[in-house]
Order: C-alpha cells, then sequence, then structure tokens
C-alpha cells in the first residue's frame, strides 16, 4: 500500500475499526436503516477514502466516531478506544471536519484561529504553523468573509491541527469546491498522511479521490462491500487495451471484424473484447498491420466503484484481513 506502514503500538494495528455496525433512524414510515453491520478498518498512516452512493450510511458512521450519533449495536475503536464511551480521553488525538465549520465573518484567519487555539488550550504559535502547513498564511490578515470556498475548508483543516492530531476524519471535504479547491484539498490530505497521520475522507467524487487514497472501503446499503489496499481493491482488472499502430483506420475494421471494440482515438485506438492482448498483435499482423505500442487500459476506481455498488457482490478484501 503506497505509504502505508501496519503500526505496532500499543494502540493496536488499526487507527479506526469498525464491527458490526447498525444504526436505524425513526420516521413516519417505521424505521429506515441506515447501517446494517458495518465493518471497516483503517491503517494508521495513510488517506483511507471511505466511499459509497449517496444514503450508503458514510455520515452516519463518521458521525457516530465522533460522538454525533449513537449506534444501536456494533463496537468502534479510535487509537485503540472504544468510541464513543472513552472518546474524551483521546479527543486531543483526533481531528474531524464533519458539518460546515463557522467561523466569524469580520475576523481574519489569523484571529479566527487564535480564538480557537485559546478555547482549546493550545499554544498561540500552533496557529501560524498551521497556517502555514494549509498553504494561508499570505492570506491569514483577509477577512474570513472574503475567503473561497476553498480557503475556508482549508481554514477547517487548519483549525483540526492546532491539536496536531493523529487522526484526522474528513466527511465530503470537497463539497462545492471548483477544480482548484478540491486539488487544493487533495494536496493537503496527501501532505497529511505523509507526515505519519491516518486520515479517513468520505468523497463521491471518485476519480479525484483515486489520485490520493492509499486503501479503501467501499459500502452499500449500510454493509461494507469491498476493502483494503487500492490496488487489491482495483484487483489488476482490464478495461481493455491502448493500441498505436501504422494504420489505425484499417487496423479498427480488422479488429471490429473479428469480434472487438474498437474507438478511434487521435494517438492510437482504445480496444475492448474477451481476448487477451497478445491476441490484438496476432490479429493484426496477419493483416500486415505492425503494433507500435499496446499497453492495458486498467479500470479505474470510479469504475470498480460503479460496479461494487450497482450489482450484488461477495464481500471483495485486500490481503489485510481474511472474511
Amino acid at each position: 500500500m503506497r505509504g502505508v506502514t501496519m503500526s505496532e503500538s500499543g494502540t493496536g494495528q488499526w487507527a479506526i475499526e469498525v464491527d458490526g455496525l447498525v444504526k436505524s433512524f425513526g420516521g413516519r414510515q417505521g424505521d429506515r436503516l441506515a447501517l446494517d453491520g458495518l465493518t471497516m478498518r483503517v491503517p494508521h498512516r495513510g488517506v483511507h477514502g471511505f466511499l459509497g452512493p449517496n444514503g450508503a450510511g458514510k455520515s452516519t458512521t463518521i458521525r457516530g466516531l465522533v460522538g454525533l450519533v449513537r449506534a444501536n449495536a456494533g463496537t468502534m475503536r479510535i487509537l485503540g478506544r472504544p468510541v464513543p464511551q472513552q472518546l474524551p480521553e483521546i479527543i486531543g488525538q483526533v481531528g474531524a471536519i464533519v458539518e460546515r465549520p463557522r467561523f466569524f465573518n469580520e475576523f481574519d484567519g489569523r484571529k479566527n484561529l487564535r480564538l480557537l487555539a485559546a478555547s482549546i488550550g493550545q499554544p498561540a504559535h500552533r496557529v501560524d504553523a498551521v497556517l502555514e502547513h494549509v498553504g494561508l498564511t499570505e492570506r491569514a490578515r483577509d477577512p474570513y468573509a472574503h475567503y473561497s470556498l476553498g480557503m475556508r475548508q482549508r481554514l477547517a483543516v487548519a483549525a483540526t491541527l492546532l491539536k496536531d492530531p493523529q487522526v484526522l476524519i474528513f466527511d465530503e471535504p470537497t463539497n462545492g469546491l471548483d477544480p482548484s479547491g478540491i486539488r487544493e484539498m487533495r494536496q493537503t490530505m496527501r501532505a497529511l498522511a505523509d507526515q505519519g497521520r491516518a486520515v479517513l475522507v468520505s468523497s463521491h467524487l471518485i476519480g479525484e479521490l483515486e489520485q490520493v487514497v492509499d486503501s479503501v472501503t467501499v459500502i452499500r446499503a449500510g454493509r461494507a462491500v469491498a476493502e483494503g489496499p487500492l490496488a487489491e481493491v482495483l484487483g489488476g482488472r482490464l478495461s481493455g487495451s491502448w493500441v498505436r499502430v501504422t494504420d489505425p483506420d484499417r487496423a479498427a475494421a480488422v479488429l471490429r471484424k473479428h469480434g472487438w471494440a474498437v474507438a478511434v482515438r487521435p494517438r492510437g485506438l482504445e480496444v475492448t473484447g474477451d481476448l487477451p492482448p497478445v491476441a490484438i498483435t496476432r490479429q493484426l499482423a496477419a493483416h500486415d498491420l505492425w503494433v507500435e505500442e499496446l499497453h492495458p487500459i486498467r479500470t479505474s476506481l470510479e469504475e470498480r466503484f460503479l460496479e461494487l455498488t450497482s450489482t450484488p457482490e461477495p464481500f471483495v478484501t485486500g490481503p489485510w484481513r481474511s472474511v
């Protein structure tokens, strides 16, 4: 797993452990089951993506971890401590963005953080350190009201870092951000993980998350359907082959005639079919067409996510746990 080292410290192997979590909400039409025996493991280091369709139970799980929702059954642990029972004992080691952060519009970013630092007993020098960490030093004296959505989200991240936590929990941190803001948040999460922290992030922007996560848990209808290092969850699956050939138009016609689906692109062909890539080379050679480049196109996280959450499928796991 990229950038992930399993800790053997006294807090156990996992930064976050969820086992058999059940949560239902009452309503006029009866109880709605939000979580149905959810299990999840988050390593001590790295970015762990928590993925699922809207309504799958992501926010309910995260709110449970930080004590805002009480489960009907199951257990949760952060740094080896049961939560919410012992959350006060580890709250200084956990930072979370679960709801839209609230700051004073008329105060600048630095003053907002100084007030927060004083209220939680953190030294004032931490403010400049966290502002620098999230890239807001040059805008620290600007009124919060003038901050873009991306800057506001980075200030929220800075607020969570005042305690220098070991575990960070972000619920949909890129909601409402423009592409620049999304990129900045992605870079911030990666930097935090590379410093040795556990970063749990839920998101529906699967393509963006693929660029930063080390491991994932995918849930559907309140249950985990896949979990593990990203490469293991993707499973080395291929979605086709990329082919660069001497005469692409004629090559496309030959391959289509023999059962492949072919999309002609400006610099080559995207070819999909049941036969292995080597069969493409043989078929084209039989028609005096010579392949200049051929490599597999691997399934993206977004494609795998749609596959896992749209069709019934047995639980898929990476090597870190048996099922």
